[in-house]
């Protein structure tokens, strides 16, 4: 996130220094320490799977003063909408803090994305199976010499029970079973059989409930 220019005032609480990261020399250039911003380092942190808040942490910023970012941009966004504005960055008068807002809003969807992008490609993999697992085993002596190595490679079997997973997630009305229990409560099952199991117990749990209960003597009528 750059400054773009447009509007004053000093550098947000999302644009503060909390650290830096060295960048070694190339032909053209020398090495040289590049500031990271807050607003990296929380994006960075959802980029990799977490969530807003602990990102927040990482970067040393409440997660306050991120949410109140994240709502400022939203409302720009409405703003440029009832402007008849494409571009939220052109809707006139936007402040540095503004800009910082809503480019970092951008960003924190875009990672959110991405991680999901990643972690739905991932579980697919896995569901499918059929990846090559290399297993390593060492052994030392009391010394620390490696006296044995060996290796084994295996490939991963399919795993139903994510794809199953998967597909009550995405295709929740054709893959789940909903399980009406006493009192207006759903229960969402995703396996008919694992359904009708879990009906008995809870019919057999509520049998025996009324079971243990004392019988109480119906009540004399008032004179």
């Amino acid at each position: 996130m750059t400054d773009t220019g447009g509007g004053g005032g000093p550098p947000s609480k999302i644009d503060q220094i909390v650290g830096y990261r060295d960048i070694p020399a190339t032909d053209n250039e020398p090495a040289r320490r590049v500031p990271i911003l807050a607003h990296e380092r929380i994006v960075q942190a959802m980029r990799a799977g977490n969530y807003l808040e602990p990102a927040c942490s990482s970067a040393g910023i409440q997660k306050t003063v991120v949410y109140k970012a994240l709502r400022n941009a939203a409302d720009l966004h409405a703003r440029a909408a009832a402007q008849g504005v494409d571009n939220v960055l052109e809707v006139p008068g936007l402040e540095r803090y503004d800009r910082t807002c809503v480019e970092f809003a951008a960003a924190v969807a875009s990672a959110e994305a991405e991680w999901e992008v990643h972690a739905n490609t991932q579980l697919e993999r896995i569901g499918l199976g059929g990846q090559t697992i290399v297993t390593i085993t060492e052994k030392h002596d009391a010394q620390g010499n490696l006296i044995e190595r060996s290796t084994r490679t295996e490939e991963q079997a399919p795993n139903p029970q994510v794809l199953e997973w998967r597909l009550t997630r995405r295709f929740p009305a054709r893959y789940t079973t909903k399980l009406e229990l006493a009192g207006g409560l759903e229960l969402s099952v995703s396996d008919e059989d694992a359904a009708a199991r879990l009906s008995r117990e809870v019919r057999a749990f509520v049998e025996q409930q009324q079971a243990e209960q004392p019988k109480r003597r119906p009540r004399k009528p008032k004179s």
